[in-house]
């Protein structure tokens, strides 16, 4: 599905145009929107860009194991086998292991994504900054099926150590929603893109109705709260918890669609991950199974991103001179 089709009704108009209120009053305090951390908000209310200090934190949280284990028991559950099934033999279907053999799975976490990718025939390079997560992703390729394909390191995606043109594919599910400077880390992905090569990206899509809906919801009860900001690149909100300081991004994919024109990237393909995330905030298994139920017939029998809330984009770097 190209980027931007679709009909267009009466409710998603309604929502967008809430969308631009809503950002609007999210950046009345300084008419800027730079990312925000812990380290960026003052106490006088002003707006600070600290990039450093914000994946500072980022990076802090993220070495945390028990991070990654709720991550695990909210997203890979039994009721989601099928949706993930379905979405890599997308992924893979667009990637196409024949003609892009060597992918980068840049953000691999435990190696879950990268093991279905070399199940689908990718010879796969699979990186986290986290050396905690390294070594438990480690732990789950051994005995693994196709897990002899991968080859696993420590890289930080702001920052890669490959050559340029390196590899023929790359995924990166779900990892830069949680990166304070998302124009470095798209511009090292597409620096390490072979000519040719693409790029799935897995995001939020903060123009879905869940998103949409969540946000006006927050405005209408007072609970925005002074950490979420409207930024070129979506709606940012830091996460405060025991565990400690985390970026959450609702994606503007109309700006990273512009963003990966910049780099060079023309947009293939984009379609529905999941609709909706509401599983994870709901306590019934009953009603957790409805969910996901829905989110596998949205993505088997509709596909229409703009409405969903996860979203898969497939970009491509042209050779030169096409």
């Amino acid at each position: 599905m190209a980027y931007g089709t679709g009909p267009t009704v009466p409710w998603a108009v309604a929502l967008r145009r809430r969308d631009r209120d809503s950002a609007r009053s999210l950046n009345h305090a300084s008419g800027r929107s730079p990312p925000l951390g812990p380290e960026s908000f003052l106490a006088d209310g002003c707006y600070v860009t600290d990039r450093d200090a914000n994946s500072k934190a980022v990076r802090d949280t993220l070495e945390r194991p028990d991070v990654h284990e709720k991550w695990e028991r909210d997203f890979r559950t039994a009721e989601s086998v099928r949706f993930y099934d379905a979405a890599f033999a997308y992924i893979a279907s667009q990637l196409d292991a024949a003609e892009r053999p060597h992918l980068l799975d840049a953000g691999c976490g435990i190696c879950d994504y990268s093991l279905r990718m070399a199940g689908h025939g990718f010879r796969v390079t699979a990186v986290d900054f986290s050396p905690t997560v390294v070594e438990e992703a480690r732990k789950n390729l051994e005995g693994r099926e196709f897990a002899d394909r991968i080859t696993l390191g420590r890289e930080d995606l702001l920052g890669l150590t490959f050559d340029d043109d390196r590899f023929d594919a790359i995924l990166c599910w779900g990892v830069l929603m949680h990166v304070p400077d998302i124009e470095q880390a798209t511009a090292e992905l597409a620096r390490v893109l072979k000519p040719g090569g693409r790029i799935a990206l897995s995001e939020v899509n903060m123009r879905s109705l869940e998103a949409s809906g969540m946000r006006l919801l927050k405005r209408l009860l007072g609970r925005t709260g002074p950490g979420t900001v409207r930024t070129a690149a979506g709606v940012e909100r830091w996460e405060s918890s025991d565990a400690g300081e985390l970026l959450s991004r609702e994606c503007d994919l109309e700006w990273l669609a512009g963003r990966m024109r910049e780099l060079g990237l023309v947009l293939r393909a984009r379609r529905a991950g999941q609709f909706s995330e509401s599983f994870v905030r709901v306590s019934s298994r009953a009603a957790k199974r409805m969910i996901h139920k829905w989110n596998q017939l949205w993505f088997d029998r509709v596909g229409l991103a703009g409405p969903a809330l996860g979203n898969i984009l497939i970009f491509e770097k042209p050779h030169p001179g096409t």
